[in-house]
């Protein structure tokens, strides 16, 4: 509305030095930053809720807690609990070898956020969401397209045309 004392001041050329920005840290009932497959089992499902829930005020539980997904996770597929995870992330079956660099870079997100208070940031777990939520479709929606396939669909469909050569004449 135009008596809305910010608004005055634009309009009469006032510039006001103070403003406020609000950035949430939490929310009830927690938002989910990705969707889980249906098939997903609830052991990794649990610590990934968790984490949706901590990851905007407190980022490096939030990796700590995707750490224990990955735990979990690596059960699921069949890895015997020997080990540490990253032994049991170089024992997976070849038909999930494919993900083992994605399951290796959080590993060490969440290693950082189990032993750091302020090293991982909200931009991180983002990130490792990415990750997890791509081989989570792959291994439980049954997902084939790799993100070389993405990147390759999504480039040959957004691309910019090339422009059409100029003619020139020359007399």
């Amino acid at each position: 509305k135009m008596d809305d004392p910010l608004r005055i001041g634009l309009r009469l050329g006032r510039e006001h030095e103070h403003s406020e920005l609000f950035q949430a840290m939490s929310f009830t009932p927690p938002l989910n930053a990705f969707k889980i497959p249906a098939g997903c089992p609830a052991n990794v499902v649990q610590p990934l809720r968790l984490s949706f829930a901590l990851y905007l005020c407190a980022p490096g539980p939030a990796a700590n807690t995707i750490l224990i997904a990955l735990e979990e996770l690596m059960t699921a597929l069949g890895v015997v609990q020997r080990g540490s995870l990253y032994d049991r992330i170089n024992q997976l079956l070849s038909q999930y070898s494919e993900h083992q660099a994605a399951l290796t870079a959080m590993r060490f997100l969440g290693n950082v956020g189990s032993h750091t208070l302020d090293t991982v940031t909200t931009t991180d777990i983002e990130q490792a969401y990415t990750l997890i939520e791509f081989v989570l479709n792959k291994i439980y929606e049954g997902s084939t397209e790799s993100v070389r396939q993405l990147i390759e669909r999504l480039d040959e469909r957004f691309r910019p045309s090339p422009r059409p050569a100029m003619v020139t004449w020359v007399e």
